[in-house]
């Protein structure tokens, strides 16, 4: 499966999806490691997972710092401190690189990836785990603010990738606190209740609110697998994957 933004391949029984920078200079590398027995042997634990991606790519364990925090389900964004690298895993639902120095990790299975990128003012990669809590908290308009705040940020040079996570027709959650919470939050257009049940297009939400703040239509992409149904490249805690873990690993390839 190969799209303009991004790809989808199998190796050695894993699959691999890629998302691919559309500037002629590309200065980032996003690789999402799905399903596959490496991956799931990992367990989610970051470290065994990133081995487990130097065993795939016939290539030594990188030696850059590694941040990989516990998520939470909140807005928390890690930067580049080396006190919040492996071993160390504080409590966080996004990461942001601005050098070449670090890698970024996040774990997936039915929550949403999602990852912003631009190269200006110089370049710069965010990584954003974005569940049904995160959506509906916006942690994608509280991490934008905030950087734009610090860096006067383009929007019109950013780019993003939605997914893939839990689509519509398969999240549902009961008519609790947090489902009127997001009755409330997030525009009727990303759900329905349909009896005791509300379901949520937790990608559909996340496309608004980047288009909310700016983003170009044409400068974001879905990529359209659902993490429940397309359970041959996916892992879903919602179809009993408790333990294992997609692997979202990022970097920087220049930093100026």
């Amino acid at each position: 499966m190969t799209a303009r933004n991004f790809s989808l391949d199998e190796k050695e029984g894993h699959y691999i999806l890629e998302y691919l920078c559309p500037e002629e200079k590309a200065f980032f590398k996003a690789r999402l490691f799905m399903k596959g027995s490496l991956i799931g042997k990992a367990m989610g634990d970051p470290a065994l997972s990133r081995k487990a991606v130097a065993s795939l790519s016939k290539e030594e364990t990188s030696q850059k710092k590694l941040l990989a925090p516990k998520q939470n389900h909140g807005t928390r964004i890690l930067t580049e401190r080396e006190e919040y690298c492996l071993p160390e895993r504080p409590f966080a639902d996004g990461v942001f690189l601005k050098s070449t120095l670090y890698e970024g990790s996040l774990r997936f299975a039915d929550c949403v990836p999602v990852i912003l990128a631009s190269p200006v003012p110089h370049p710069w990669l965010m990584l954003l785990h974005s569940g049904f809590k995160g959506t509906v908290q916006n942690i994608v308009k509280n991490s934008l603010v905030n950087l734009d705040q610090k860096m006067n940020l383009d929007f019109n040079r950013i780019y993003a990738w939605i997914g893939p996570g839990i689509s519509k027709t398969f999240y549902f959650r009961k008519d609790d606190e947090w489902s009127l919470l997001g009755q409330k939050e997030l525009s009727s257009a990303h759900w329905q209740k349909e009896g005791e049940r509300v379901y949520f297009d937790l990608p559909g939400a996340l496309e608004s609110q980047l288009l909310e703040n700016e983003l170009l239509e044409g400068h974001i992409t879905t990529i359209p697998l659902c993490s429940y149904k397309d359970r041959q490249y996916c892992y879903s805690y919602r179809r009993k994957d408790i333990k294992e873990r997609m692997f979202l690993l990022a970097s920087l390839i220049i930093d100026k």
